[in-house]
């Protein structure tokens, strides 16, 4: 993917998702941040932006709570195991306390007894509903030849569970919530009191929020157990931060750290491929021309997709050996905005992106400092599955034993 492309498709008006995403989203999902263009998702974005301020995500007391748990929970023995399952229950559980204020209770078992259905049907149900829709966009036109078994059936009970949220977060407005337990919920709520949009909104929230820090996380600890010897530098290198409370600042801090999630990002991004068509005549700054270095017309309805797979793998930008993990080629490369994409760009850049950041950094602060060593236990290539993220469908299979 040309660089001087993706910065006029992913900054420009002219470039929008709803014309692949919405009808295949609607009955699910509605009208929100990751099914419509213009003044819709303007409007979206803006019921959105206030959760993510830095005052909302400073405080990682809740997750530290979350990731004590999870690692109480992983075998320290030497057996082998795939950790996918545990990182996926974390960052769920994360997820749902970020944005309706209550963790499923997945870590644990210990669910909330008052919710209509089961933490893990409502996973299970939202998992289907996300390959459902999936499904839909794909077939475009011919949308309506999906069964509503593998629809219909499964909205329910994710509309379900998150209407009983939403009512009594609805029942509750009067009452003033402390910042640090305010949900994206909440903060919804005094924008809006339309139930249907607060659903809608909702479950927008979830599916940006679901897999995609838990990806990074297992990826990264995937790569970690092949590279030992980078696993014995970033437990050093956290030592220092000891087992005081970590704060936003702590995060970004360690340079090895920081690296290596770049790394893992820049190898397997959570998004490796996006579309944008052309939501009116526009034109390319490259791609016309003998050479194709020339401006080409665009009109309306062309779709151009992005491959950051390929693009992160650019020799030119990232130096020699882009296959390779290699976290110390970021202490000499400076990719541009436009270069690394691993959180998008442009209008649509990824809110969470530095909430996902510092929970990833986080929860690896913790795991480096609790487990002395792992081992890959599965050499297999990382084989990616492309539903709305990109999961390798080998997990990732290690063995860890105690510092």
């Amino acid at each position: 993917m040309d660089p001087h492309i993706a910065k006029p498709r992913f900054s420009a008006k002219d470039w929008g998702i709803q014309p692949f995403r919405f009808e295949g989203m609607r009955p699910f999902c509605g009208e929100g941040l990751l099914s419509t263009d213009g003044s819709k998702w303007e409007h979206s974005r803006s019921l959105f932006k206030p959760s993510f301020h830095r005052n909302n995500i400073a405080d990682l007391t809740a997750f530290e709570n979350l990731v004590e748990k999870f690692l109480a929970n992983i075998p320290l023995d030497g057996s082998t195991v795939d950790l996918d399952h545990q990182i996926s229950s974390l960052f769920v559980d994360s997820a749902t306390q970020f944005i309706i204020g209550k963790p499923l209770g997945l870590l644990t078992g210990d669910e909330p007894t008052d919710v209509p259905v089961t933490g893990e049907a409502f996973l299970k149900a939202f998992q289907l509903s996300l390959r459902g829709c999936g499904i839909r966009m794909f077939l475009g036109p011919f949308r309506s030849l999906v069964p509503k078994s593998a629809t219909v059936e499964h909205w329910k009970i994710v509309h379900k569970f998150v209407d009983f949220f939403v009512g009594k977060a609805l029942q509750h407005t009067e009452e003033k919530v402390p910042q640090e337990h305010r949900s994206l919920l909440n903060g919804l709520i005094g924008q809006t009191n339309d139930k249907i949009e607060l659903r809608n909104q909702t479950i927008q929230g979830l599916m940006a929020a679901q897999d995609t820090t838990a990806l990074l996380v297992g990826n990264t600890m995937l790569l970690l157990s092949r590279n030992p010897n980078i696993w014995t530098r970033l437990r050093a290198e956290v030592a220092s931060a000891g087992p005081t409370p970590l704060t936003l600042e702590d995060t970004k801090k360690y340079k090895l750290l920081r690296n290596v999630l770049h790394e893992s990002l820049r190898l397997y991004p959570v998004f490796p491929v996006l579309a944008r068509d052309a939501v009116a005549d526009t034109i390319l700054p490259t791609g016309g021309g003998p050479q194709g270095k020339k401006p080409i017309f665009a009109p309306a309805g062309t779709r151009i997709v992005g491959d950051f797979w390929t693009l992160h793998r650019n020799e030119s930008i990232y130096g020699p050996h882009p296959e390779q993990f290699n976290p110390d080629r970021w202490s000499s490369i400076q990719p541009g905005q436009w270069q690394f994409l691993a959180f998008g760009g442009g209008m649509r850049a990824c809110l969470g992106q530095h909430k996902a950041l510092a929970e990833a950094s986080c929860c690896l602060i913790r795991m480096a400092q609790t487990i002395g060593r792992i081992e890959s236990r599965d050499e297999r290539e990382w084989a990616g599955e492309l539903q709305l993220v990109a999961r390798n469908v080998n997990g990732c299979k290690i063995a860890m034993f105690p510092a």
